[in-house]
């Protein structure tokens, strides 16, 4: 196996002989061909074992964690083990703090990145715009419809990642149906070493754990995409006994109320799709197996673990058309929720509230065994008192006749007296529940309790912002790991595009579409592809607010009331936080401004007395402007301006006479000019 280190050199990406082993195979996507079919047996015996070592070793270095992972799982799911102490059928409840908090994310988080449009497309020279429209558009649209499963195992990731703290997406092209698949993995699903500290190390070694069916795989075989080793049996009896992650499989099964068979009797087999660096000693050159150079490359192999057996391996370089080396393809994005400095496997509520859920069981439990005692009617009765045995029955205002010996029927019966529940206990439980909404962000403004009439909404906007602090830097970690998958689908796009699909997306009475020259072109182009979501608002009520104020300051703002245009993009990133359907046919965008009349001066001296003017045009009778203004600042209507319209008057008769003073500095230049050229 490859070493762990993250350079790779030049050298290193090139693979001799690569023409002579793709000879022949032109209709077989480069990435698709299977190279273990031109590899000695034993030396595919050799990797397949050191394949399966590997994985088992990566296993038990997360074996901890593993164990951690199944407690966590149990008080997410709220099973509770059965309980004997401190006496049969004692309290055995749960409180649901992981399950509430989890929730309260997943639901945060799948309306802040999965809006309207998931995709916005945008080039890095602004020159390709419309190439960037034409993509967004169908990556938008692909999301939604054509890669089906897409939605919902981003929901499926949303709940689980808070959980676990890390999982997986692995992207990949399906070159049948010519789409991109990204499809979400779990902890139990995806294994690298506990050790590991990034997932973008190419040289990092993963393992993808595939259950697949015996039919599949035999159906594989005859299309010599696996390979048919000696001494492989596909039958369910031949499987070996999986003894990994044994917590976390027992509790998965008790917790979802189904027991599976075991896995000899399935009719599956767990095979191991591991990326990682091999030298395969040989390459295929002139027809003939030569000895290589002894670098290691990337490659996918694919193992069956039970027999340890080879069926395929893969480049996990990318080519081009002419089989030039281009890059190292990498399948897997990591999505973490609080990152862990020695580890890929970053914390999660199950980490940070597991010891605090445990506490707040326990206690509460024992508050409710302590009620039960203090509820119940028990106690000792003197032997020798003379009560006969049996059942006494009450009825409301009867007295019944006993036949007791003691002087007083209190020296016969003992009635026990226990405590009442303690209210230290009760106290920890809310001193607990407080760290948890700390830890988590679910405070009650948070979870949709109304706040008090006469908040007002900046200082709403304040404490939701407080309170999603924590939020906010998990909300920026997946914007980011989301934008590195949309990228790998965009790359993926490039090669397995279906041209027609592409087409019947776009509106064929757009601008862009006349540019178009295809579709593959378009997402090779210099074009850019990021998350709609904006990383820094991390609620619609967020948003909302925010909106609302910024519409507020445009109505009262001077620089912003007069602007129209100002105005319209205020109103609109307001109507768009309310999610108002059909905005651009209510709200038309501003068209430039009308040229100002051309008024005479005594329309002018009109519009001061109602506190406005317009501006002075260059082509007016400037000399009567200043005239008529002249005469009536000494008239009594000059008297009625207010200080502003005085102040309105200086300066337009200031521009009329700024307009005076270039006209005749005009004439006097060209008389300058004429007179020189008379002279010559």
């Amino acid at each position: 196996m490859g070493p762990n280190t993250t350079e790779t050199t030049e050298a290193d990406r090139q693979l001799p002989g690569i023409d002579e082993l793709f000879d022949g195979i032109n209709d077989t996507p480069v990435e698709e061909v299977n190279i273990a079919a031109k590899i000695k047996k034993e030396d595919l015996d050799k990797i397949g074992s050191e394949v399966v070592e590997a994985f088992d070793s990566d296993i038990d270095s997360r074996t901890e964690f593993d164990k951690r992972r199944a407690l966590w799982l149990k008080m997410f799911a709220g099973y509770r083990e059965p309980k004997d102490y401190p006496w049969p059928k004692a309290a055995n409840t749960h409180l649901p703090f992981i399950l509430v908090a989890c929730l309260q994310f997943q639901a945060r988080a799948y309306e802040a990145l999965l809006g309207k449009d998931i995709v916005k497309c945008y080039t890095r020279d602004g020159t390709q715009r419309d190439k960037a429209k034409r993509t967004e558009n169908y990556m938008n649209y692909q999301l939604r419809y054509e890669m089906t499963d897409w939605e919902e195992d981003m929901d499926k990731l949303l709940m689980a990642l808070p959980i676990d703290g890390f999982v997986v997406k692995k992207t990949y092209p399906d070159y049948e149906n010519k789409q991109p698949v990204s499809k979400f993995l779990t902890v139990d699903e995806f294994v690298v070493n506990y050790k590991a500290r990034s997932l973008n190390d190419p040289r990092l070694r993963k393992t993808h754990i595939i259950w697949k069916e015996i039919d599949k795989i035999e159906e594989l075989q005859d299309k010599k995409i696996y390979l048919k080793p000696e001494g492989l049996v596909l039958s369910p009896e031949s499987n070996r006994v999986d003894g990994n992650m044994p917590e976390t499989r027992d509790m998965q099964d008790k917790t979802e109320g189904v027991q599976e068979p075991d896995e000899e009797f399935t009719n599956k087999r767990k095979l191991l799709e591991q990326h990682v660096y091999l030298d395969l000693n040989y390459e295929y050159k002139e027809k003939k197996l030569k000895k290589k150079d002894g670098r290691m490359r990337p490659y996918i192999v694919t193992v069956d673990y039970t027999s340890q057996k080879v069926l395929r391996i893969v480049s996990r370089l990318s080519w081009d058309e002419d089989h030039s080396r281009d890059k190292i393809e990498e399948y897997f994005t990591g999505y973490s929720f609080i990152p862990n400095p020695n580890s890929v496997y970053a914390f999660g509520f199950g980490q940070l509230l597991d010891h605090m859920n445990e506490a707040a069981d326990t206690a509460l439990n024992q508050l409710l065994d302590a009620g039960h005692l203090n509820n119940i009617i028990a106690g000792f009765i003197n032997k020798r008192a003379g009560l006969k045995k049996g059942d006494l029955g009450f009825e409301m205002g009867v007295f019944k006749e006993v036949d007791v010996m003691a002087p007083d029927i209190r020296n016969a019966i003992y009635q026990f007296q226990f405590k009442e529940p303690s209210r230290i206990l009760f106290m920890i439980i809310g001193m607990l529940h407080d760290y948890v909404k700390e830890t988590t962000t679910t405070s009650e403004w948070m979870s949709g309790a109304m706040p008090p009439s006469d908040t007002a909404a900046t200082t709403m906007l304040a404490v939701i912002e407080q309170g999603l602090k924590v939020f906010s830097v998990i909300q920026k970690r997946l914007h980011r790991s989301f934008r590195q998958e949309l990228k790998k689908i965009f790359d993926i796009d490039h090669d397995v595009l279906d041209e027609k699909v592409y087409a019947l997306v776009q509106d064929k009475t757009s601008q862009e579409w006349k540019s178009i020259e295809s579709g593959k072109n378009d997402f090779a182009s210099n074009v850019m592809v990021i998350p709609v979501s904006d990383p820094n608002i991390t609620s619609r009520a967020e948003k909302l607010i925010k909106s609302q104020q910024v519409l507020q300051e445009a109505k009262t703002n001077p620089l912003m009331m007069q602007n129209p245009e100002s105005m319209y993009y205020a109103t609109k990133e307001y109507l768009e936080a309310l999610e108002a359907p059909n905005i651009e046919s209510i709200l038309k965008k501003p068209g430039p401004p009308p040229p100002p009349p051309d008024l005479q001066p005594e329309q002018e001296n009109s519009m001061l007395i109602k506190d406005t003017i317009t501006p002075a045009l260059p082509h007016q009778n400037h000399h009567e402007h200043v005239t008529v203004h002249d005469g009536f600042k000494a008239s009594n209507y000059h008297d009625q301006l207010t200080p502003h319209g005085k102040k309105l008057l200086e300066a337009h008769t200031r521009e009329h006479l700024g307009f005076i003073y270039l006209n005749e500095a005009a004439q006097h230049k060209a008389m300058a000019q004429a007179m020189k050229g008379t002279q010559q």
